[in-house]
């Protein structure tokens, strides 16, 4: 089961993090502000939202680096896997960086006067399950075969 589990956790949360850029593109704010457009919205989304998008482009990021660090750890060259050491050593920081912030996105979300970010990022579970699947394929370490 956890041998499965590694290549299936990054897609998942980055599929959360698309799920917070859309919340944010389809927000009544976000459209105001590109004059009604989804695309124009979403394409700001990608551009950091003003700040508010920030922790899931970060997410979004560390999955899609841990997606390239299983590929390339699945490989049976010796090069490649050495390559694939080096950017888990970069995919640290980022993953920790990325849970933190998530985290305190969620807290705020969850917070007394959390509305104005759950009304324009969507609801805090996005952010729960980026920390938990963001903290899962921290400790999993990948395989050399698939």
């Amino acid at each position: 089961m956890t041998n499965k589990i590694k290549y299936f956790i990054y897609p998942i949360v980055a599929i959360f993090s698309f799920m917070v850029l859309h919340f944010y593109a389809s927000s009544s704010m976000a459209q105001a502000a590109a004059q009604g457009s989804y695309f124009s919205s979403f394409k700001q989304a990608f551009m950091g939202g003003y700040g508010n998008t920030i922790y899931a482009l970060l997410a979004l990021l560390c999955s899609v680096i841990g997606i390239i660090r299983n590929v390339l750890s699945a490989s049976s060259i010796s090069s490649l896997s050495f390559l694939a050491k080096i950017i888990g050593l970069i995919n640290i920081p980022i993953s920790l960086i990325a849970i933190y912030t998530n985290g305190n996105l969620a807290y705020l979300k969850l917070s007394d006067g959390g509305q104005t970010y759950t009304s324009l990022l969507g609801p805090s579970i996005f952010e729960i399950l980026i920390c938990f699947g963001l903290l899962v394929g921290f400790f999993l370490k990948p395989n050399r075969n698939i």
